[in-house]
């Protein structure tokens, strides 16, 4: 039986999210976004990653204001 109600990588994750809320909790959050931008403009440089880089992967990009989306259903089976 497992002793854990909570993964620990799930504890670790409310840690890390827990540590980047209390390093910007003191600022309003125009410059707190600002901040978080300028860190992740950074971060991005030092791995070598380039803008255009994450703008060719569909998966990185966020959707315009006012997108719309649509699902496709899988036919009935009759269940």
């Amino acid at each position: 039986m497992k002793d854990r109600l909570v993964a620990k990588s799930m504890e670790e994750v409310w840690e890390w999210k827990d540590s980047c809320y209390r390093e910007v909790e003191s600022l309003p959050l125009h410059s707190a976004l600002q901040k978080r931008l300028k860190d992740s403009i950074e971060k991005t440089r030092e791995l070598g990653l380039m803008y255009a880089d994450l703008q060719a992967q569909p998966s990185m990009k966020i959707a315009e204001k006012g997108a719309t989306y649509e699902t496709k259903r899988k036919p009935d089976s009759g269940c």
